[in-house]
């Protein structure tokens, strides 16, 4: 029995278009509030092919800062993995839904994976900064 996805992540059986989908996520910025993102990480390389998904733009990936009360130095790298997986779901080249969206990363777990909810709230605190900022 063969099984298909109906539609796509650009086109669905309603008939609306969401646009090309190499193209999705262009002039986005997405922050991922979790513990960290590994930026050099395969799926945030643009410059490499990724079987048939080609993806063509220019954006960034970067850890914007870390908020940790038990450690203020942290330097904001994913030593756990979640933020990393989470951040290639949104804008990986190969698996994300929004391959061209810029990806700022706000450390507020630790390197566990766990944290304080003050912490996750100056992160959205941050989030709301930086937005207000760009306006």
């Amino acid at each position: 029995m063969e099984k298909s996805i109906p539609g796509s992540a650009c086109r669905h059986d309603n008939g609306l278009d969401f646009g090309d989908p190499w193209d999705a996520g262009s002039d986005v910025t997405v922050f991922v509030l979790d513990t960290g993102i590994q930026v050099e990480h395969s799926e945030f390389d643009m410059s490499i092919e990724h079987g048939a998904r080609q993806v063509e733009c220019d954006r960034e990936v970067i850890n914007h800062m870390a908020i940790l009360s038990n450690n203020p130095n942290d330097d904001g790298k994913d030593r756990h993995g979640h933020g990393t997986h989470c951040a290639g779901s949104v804008g990986g080249a190969r698996v994300g839904m929004a391959p061209c969206a810029n990806i700022r990363s706000i450390k507020v777990m630790n390197d566990e994976g766990s944290g304080q909810y003050s912490d996750i709230i100056a992160g959205g605190e941050e989030d709301a900064s930086v937005n207000d900022n760009q306006k």
